[in-house]
């Protein structure tokens, strides 16, 4: 079986996916988060100008109505493409979303 093939065929090992400012439309037919098996968590900010939480996320969330089967949206306030380091030792403020 090639790769582009395998990477179709469901896990069912795989309980629950988490991807950070993912570009969905280039992946994935909105659509599929109906046809999932796993729970999935999208981590976007709202100042990325690579991957625009709009399209790649808020839409995508909004247009399938994924948060009523279980899948959950991040919007990290402030946050780009490039936001994702340690932040020890300094104050940060808790994340609500859904």
């Amino acid at each position: 079986m090639s790769g582009i093939n395998k990477a179709g065929v469901a896990d069912q090992l795989v309980k629950a996916v988490v991807a950070v400012n993912p570009p969905l439309s280039l992946l994935f037919e909105p659509s599929s988060f109906t046809t999932l098996s796993a729970k999935v968590l999208l981590i976007s900010g709202t100042r990325d100008w690579v991957v625009p939480s709009v399209p790649e996320a808020i839409s995508p969330m909004q247009d399938t109505q994924a948060a009523q089967l279980g899948h959950w949206l991040v919007l990290v306030s402030g946050a780009d493409q490039f936001s994702l380091r340690s932040l020890k030792g300094k104050s940060v403020q808790p994340c609500w979303g859904r």
